[in-house]
Order: C-alpha cells, then structure tokens, then sequence
C-alpha cells in the first residue's frame, strides 16, 4: 500500500503484512500506525479506512518522547557544566567587577583579582576546621610562612627563564641593528677608497663607541619601565598565591598603569624628601636655590647635618610599604602615611627585617649589576666598534652576548626583590592597610 507518512508527508510504499502495526518512517524516523486493511464490495482490500485517531495518539505520545529526550539531554548538559564548575570551584575564582577568571588554591580567602585587581570575597565563609585546612593557612599566612619563603626567592625566577631570555634576545637584536648599519657604512666607505691615489683609507669611527653607549642606554630605560611593572605584577602574584613568576609584558598596555603608579610615588618621595630638607638646613628657600645653582649642593646637605640625614632615612625606610601599597591597592592608598606607618607598626620587627634585608640584596645587586655594565661590557663596546669596522663578527658576537646578560642579570635580579616584597605581602596580608579592607 501506499501511504504518506503524518509527520514528514513523505510518500511511502509499506508492504501489506504491515498493516495494523507501527512502523518507523525512513525519513524522519517517526513511529505510525499503518492503516488496516479492510475488504469493499469488490472483495479487495484497501487502506480507504485510515484509523486518524490512532495515528493522532501516536504522533502525541512521540511528540512527548521528544520532549523527555530533549529534556533529559539539557540535564545532562547542565549536570556537566555543574560537575566541571564544582571542580574547578576550589582553583578558579570569577571576579565580580571584571569578570575574569583568577587561580586560587584557598577557597577561605578572600584574594585580589589579577586582572582588575578588586577583591574577589571567599568561596567559604568563616575559620577552618580541620587540621589539614590549619596547616595549609601556615604555610602561606603568618612570620613562620615569611621567613620559609625567603630562601627559596633566589631560585623564584627560573620558571620564568623562557621570558628573561626573550629579554636577552631583544636586548640583542636592539643592539645589533646599529652595528650592522656601522659595519655596512664603513664596508661602503672602504669600497669607495679603492682605486684613490691616496688608498684604502681607515674609517672615522671616532664617535660610534659613544653612540653605542646611548643606544644601550636608551635600552636600560625601556628594560626599566617593564622591570617596574614586572615588579608589581610579582606582588600581585604572590598575593593570591600564584607561585609562578609572571612573564614579562612587552606593550605599554601592560607596563602603562604600574608606570603611572611608580612615578606617582617618585615624586611622592621627592616631596618628602624637600619637607625633610626644608625643616632640617638652616635658612630659606631662595638661599638654598642659590646654593644649589653655585654648586654647593654638597656644602648644602652636610649643613643639615645629622636631622637631615635622619630624615631621610625615615622617608626611605617607608619605601617598600609604598611599593606594597601600589601592588596591593592604589597609588592614593601608597602614598597615604597614615595607612603606611599602620602597616609598619602592625608588621613592626618584621618590616625591619625585611627593609634591611632588601638593603643588603640590593646593594649587592646594584654593585654587581654596576660592575657588569662598566668593569665588562662598556670595555666590549670599544671591540665591538673594532670589530665592526674590521668585518670580524666574531667579535662583535661576544660584546653582544655579554649585553644579553647584562639584561638577564637585570630581570633575574627584578623577579628576586620584587618575590620578597611579595611573600611578606602574601605573610601579612591581614596587617597591611591596603586593598579592599
């Protein structure tokens, strides 16, 4: 018999022996009842005598099926989005201003989101219970957890070694344009001699050293401005216990705020320090002025005498409260003294600890750092120069390389100061007046 089947209308040939039973249309894979046959006056059968109420029922109840399969398919799809989220509830935190996700090991901490950096409130309110919950609150809470961590500062870096060499690279590839451009200027210049009565003549390179010089300078400068950022990036890291270092960011999309921040508190410090000096040397303001346009600025300082320096100290012995401010908060909340003299009297003898330890690793850094670009690098740049007048490029391979680890030395060095700000902060978070309090 030929029927068209209800849902899909699509034209079908059904063999007889299928009459009265429920089949499965081909096309749209619909249950129907096939008609049963029934004899006419001819004594033929025929299928005139379509059973619609049947047929109706049964599109119904497939109509339900469908319905209770669709159904029971968005459970199981919200049932695994519920699972996946209920997994990653105790590492991802949503932060609700941005919407971004942060890594968070602790769910009963309250962490700065490391995007926007608002506060992103606990997964789980109130104290921990259990024993395991209480050692794991030591371990990034408390002095024990700040002096465990400071050891292993030195070795923070060497995750990030990928990124510090890409700092290298750059470095580099920065320095090498100029002397490619000098080598080729003075290959020309040699070619051009040739066939003269007078010869082949030495090239003029008597002011390329210097040049070089403030190539490489400009490059410190531009290095410096991601350093300051990769500085505050490390404090907010270590904050929500993220102990991997941060890689460094290249456009000033990334380094444009921390940089805006830093200088905020530059002349911060640049204002106090002309309070101190105008409270602590005699005379007045034009005196001093003209003082200092004759030259006698270190006549000047030693006038001051022991208040001044005294002074000074004090307004230096804050900088690293300042710096913890502007990673953990704002630059208003940095350079507030109120919030910073709260943060040094709740951390008291370990706030000193910390200003003389960052003391000692930074004169040791600066010194090192100091006799890396003068004692060794700027002695290269005179072969370099050499070396790229002369086509050996062997020479001016090695004088690059050892730029490139000046530049290394200087992020490794950035990572190390940065993570010991940011254990303490991480230790004493509770104590510090800044952020969301």
């Amino acid at each position: 018999m030929k029927l068209r089947c209800p849902r899909c209308q699509k034209k079908l040939a059904i063999p007889d022996k299928y009459a009265g039973k429920a089949v499965r249309c081909p096309s749209c894979h619909k249950p129907f009842n096939v008609p049963a046959l029934t004899g006419d006056a001819g004594g033929r059968l025929s299928a005139s005598r379509v059973d619609l109420e049947g047929l109706a029922g049964l599109e119904r109840a497939s109509s339900e099926l469908d319905r209770r399969e669709l159904a029971a398919a968005e459970q199981s799809v919200r049932d695994i989005r519920t699972a996946s989220a209920a997994e990653r509830g105790a590492k991802v935190r949503t932060c609700p201003n941005c919407r971004k996700e942060t890594p968070v090991d602790d769910p009963y901490v309250e962490v700065l989101c490391s995007h926007c950096w608002n506060p992103i409130p606990a997964l789980i309110e109130g104290a921990r219970t259990s024993a395991s919950a209480g050692m794991i609150l030591d371990r990034t809470q408390g002095p024990a957890a700040f002096y465990a961590e400071l050891a292993a500062c030195i070795t923070y870096p060497l995750p990030a070694v990928s990124s510090i060499g890409s700092a290298a690279a750059i470095a580099i590839a920065a320095a090498l344009a100029p002397v490619a451009i000098m080598t080729a200027l003075s290959f020309l210049m040699q070619q051009g001699d040739v066939g003269l009565a007078g010869g082949v003549r030495d090239p003029d390179l008597t002011n390329v050293q210097w040049m070089l010089v403030g190539i490489f300078a400009l490059e410190i400068l531009f290095f410096t401005l991601i350093a300051i950022h990769t500085f505050l990036d490390v404090i907010r890291a270590s904050v929500i216990a993220n102990k991997a270092p941060p890689k460094l960011g290249w456009g000033p999309a990334h380094w444009g705020r921390s940089l805006a921040g830093y200088l905020a508190i530059v002349v911060y410090l640049a204002l106090m320090t002309g309070i101190v000096a105008f409270l602590t040397i005699p005379g007045d303001v034009d005196s001093m002025i003209q003082e200092i346009r004759k030259g006698n600025l270190l006549t000047l300082l030693q006038s001051g005498g022991s208040p001044l320096v005294a002074g000074v100290l004090l307004v230096s012995f804050g900088v690293p409260m300042n710096l913890l401010g502007l990673g953990l908060g704002s630059v208003v909340q940095a350079v507030n003294p109120v919030r910073v003299l709260k943060s040094i009297g709740r951390t008291h003898a370990h706030y000193v600890f910390l200003v003389v330890l960052l003391a000692v690793y930074g004169i040791l850094f600066a010194s090192a750092f100091t006799a890396l670009i003068f004692e060794w690098f700027i002695p290269q740049v005179g072969d370099m120069v050499s070396g790229a007048a002369e086509g050996d490029v062997l020479r001016v391979a090695v004088s690059l390389i050892a730029w490139g680890v000046v530049m290394a030395f200087y992020f490794f060095g950035t990572y190390v100061l940065a993570r010991m700000h940011g254990v303490f902060a991480l230790s004493f978070r509770k104590k510090l007046e800044f952020g969301a309090m």
